[in-house]
This record gives C-alpha cells, structure tokens and sequence, in this order.
C-alpha cells in the first residue's frame, strides 16, 4: 500500500503564485501528485480548524 501525504499551502504561498515551484519541489523529491483542489474556505471554518 503506498503512503499519502496531505500537503495544504498557506494563503501567502498561493497570493504569491508559488504554488507550481512548491509542487515541483515535492516532485524532484519524487512524491507523485495525486490529486489537487483549490478551496476558499469561510472565517468560521478557519476559526474550527485551527481552534485551540
């Protein structure tokens, strides 16, 4: 069974277009994309999620 890792790029990453350069970083190391999905999520999801 292969492993699978979840890789989430913050906000910056994607508003400074670096997206691309941090996936073929990942590639070279030979991790193969699997899937990809672009999510805008809302404050109050953002509050559950990185509530403490």
């Amino acid at each position: 069974m292969a492993e699978r890792t979840l890789i989430i790029l913050k906000p910056d990453a994607i508003q400074r277009r670096l997206a691309g350069q941090i996936i073929e970083r990942f590639e070279r190391k030979g991790f193969r994309l699997a899937a990809a999905k672009l999510l805008w999520i809302s404050m109050e999801q953002a509050r559950r999620h990185y509530a403490v």
